[in-house]
């Protein structure tokens, strides 16, 4: 059996991710404080966050992605309550932003306690 240990995986120039079988790779992700003044627990390639109304954000990306035919899987977390995560119904992604609705376990819109998502996509 072979190992491979490596400490940072990259493309011959050292300038950003390798190029695997399609460059499908996770493109962007975060997890987001969305209660109060929003703020990113942790984050790739999100440059900043809007805070559109209640249950309501943006996240901007760093790098933009070619177009908005990306796929995304979301996450939530409240303190009480179950939470759901979506994305914004009538708003198509785009390749630099994506806006997401939070909304608690009777459907509301809600802000949560924590929002995540990872997008997968083609490589910019």
């Amino acid at each position: 059996m072979s190992n491979l240990r490596v400490g940072t995986l990259s493309n011959i120039a050292g300038t950003g991710s390798p190029d695997i079988v399609g460059g499908e790779l996770c493109r962007a992700r975060f997890n987001l404080n969305g209660i109060g003044t929003i703020a990113a627990n942790d984050s790739f390639n999100v440059s900043s966050f809007l805070d559109n109304g209640l249950g309501d954000y943006t996240a901007n990306w760093q790098v933009a992605f070619p177009n908005g035919s990306y796929s995304f899987g979301f996450g939530g977390q409240d303190s009480s309550t179950m939470s759901i995560m979506c994305g914004k119904i009538g708003v198509s992604p785009s390749a630099n932003a994506f806006r997401f609705a939070t909304a608690n376990a009777s459907l509301n819109p809600a802000d949560v306690l924590i929002a995540t998502a990872t997008t997968f996509g083609d490589k910019p």
